[in-house]
């Protein structure tokens, strides 16, 4: 009898383990590679729903939507080595020469295209929010062993010469525009901070020294809101100047800060996990994550040096919108880009009023609900009632997106979530089911 209870309470105990274990598996999140057709040699975030490529050797930016990873405008511009993205605006750093700027509000026409009186215009930085004026600092590849810097005046569209730096230096200006920091060549594979300068003196055409003090050999770092965290290789910083914060996991091999949310996300080759962007950066939650084989990041025999820092590792992107954690990470080897769509981390959220509620035109804004007057007073004769939600999914079927038929423009199908943002794409990117009901809607008309 006891050994029957025995054999009885032994196999309950497997039974529940298994169970246990059945259930605790976490499901492995895997990156995919962004069907880009040129290779990439930057990118930033548009209205934090937009990314924004470079395709320097195609001569040619791409717009993409970041929900459904489709690629929605393509704008020809010549070399474009670096963009920089602020309100409906993309400020584009033609290698070729000048900087070129260009408005989503206004169906992507160029506005304004400077010459900067150095040739080799490699890289854009400017603050953020409100305090960017149009005001940007650009950096120019002159010589060998040289670079030179530039404050460019988009507004009023001229461009001033300043001092030249070291070849592989870098500069960046924080984004609540109170200073910018100038990275010199010491120190491998990270960079030392040579020193800061005044920004709101250099905007006034006055020069300031360096300040003082002793700088940390650093990563190159960027800043992408307005919370102090400066962001780079796998080091977090705080503060003008930045300084390093510890991080407890050493294994983190880069940390890409959300830029909706309180959070950063370390990636190794097996994990994704998420930190609280608190003082001691408290570990929010762990998950198991893959790229491709042919990601190279993780190569021992590419990069030696497992914590290794590239120059591109300030690029990588992550925004969570809604309830989504939308990832993009750059292979500054390879000029490709791998993302990741996986469930919202919980975090504080950092996300500040839209500054233009997406590209469509004026023409094509929704006529306003029923019983609403129309412009002048006038309430509308006939109102058709909205379009239901439904799922839409491009060809692969690996992007979706929820939202509501909003009518077709030049070869484009315009979709309206449920947040009233709205989105133009192609629609021969759109799966066989979704043009089909498109092919549908039209007979009915």
């Amino acid at each position: 009898m006891r050994h029957s209870l025995l054999a009885l309470l032994l196999a309950s105990a497997l039974l529940g383990l298994a169970s246990y274990g059945s259930s605790s598996v976490l499901a492995v999140e895997n990156f995919s590679l962004l069907p880009a057709d040129d290779d990439v040699f930057w990118m930033d975030t548009l209205d934090n729903q937009y990314l924004v490529l470079a395709h320097r050797d195609a001569d040619r930016i791409t717009i993409w939507d970041i929900p459904t990873g489709l690629e929605l405008f393509s704008i020809d511009t010549p070399a474009p080595a670096c963009v920089l993205a602020r309100g409906t605006k993309v400020y584009v750093a033609n290698y070729a020469g000048g900087v070129s700027v260009y408005d989503g509000a206004q169906e992507w026409k160029e506005v304004a295209r400077i010459k900067v009186g150095a040739e080799n215009v490699s890289y854009l930085s400017a603050p953020g929010g409100k305090a960017f004026t149009g005001h940007l600092l650009a950096m120019c590849d002159v010589e060998k062993e040289r670079k030179q810097l530039a404050l460019i005046d988009t507004k009023a569209k001229k461009s001033m010469l300043m001092g030249g730096v070291d070849t592989m230096s870098i500069a960046t200006v924080d984004f609540d525009g109170k200073g910018y920091i100038i990275q010199g060549t010491t120190g491998s594979p990270s960079r030392a901070i040579r020193g800061i300068k005044s920004w709101p003196l250099l905007l006034a055409g006055r020069d300031s020294p360096f300040v003082d003090g002793r700088y940390d050999t650093l990563p190159f770092l960027r800043q992408i809101h307005s919370s102090s965290w400066w962001f780079g290789g796998a080091m977090l910083c705080k503060g003008l100047p930045p300084v390093p914060v510890p991080v407890s996991d050493r294994s983190l091999q880069f940390i890409v800060g959300d830029r909706a949310k309180a959070l950063a996300y370390g990636l190794t080759p097996e994990n994704l996990t998420a930190l609280e962007l608190k003082g001691n950066l408290k570990p929010v939650e762990i998950r198991q994550s893959k790229f491709p084989p042919e990601y190279t990041r993780f190569d021992g025999k590419t990069h030696i040096n497992s914590r290794e820092t590239e120059m591109f590792d300030f690029q990588h992107v992550a925004i969570t919108m809604e309830d989504k954690l939308h990832l993009f990470v750059y292979d500054g080897l390879q000029k490709q880009v791998y993302s990741l769509t996986t469930d919202a981390f919980e975090g504080d959220d950092l996300r500040i009023r839209p500054e233009f509620p997406g590209f469509a035109s004026k023409a094509t804004k929704q006529p306003p609900a029923e019983g609403v007057p129309r412009a002048g007073g006038v309430p509308p004769a006939e109102s058709k009632p909205a379009a239901p939600l439904r799922t839409w999914s491009d060809l692969t079927g690996n992007f979706k997106v929820e939202a509501r038929f909003g009518g077709v423009i030049d070869g484009k199908v315009k979709l309206i979530r449920a947040d009233g943002r709205e989105t133009l794409v192609p629609i021969e990117k759109l799966s066989p089911v979704d043009q089909g009901y498109l092919e549908g809607l039209k007979a009915q008309r």
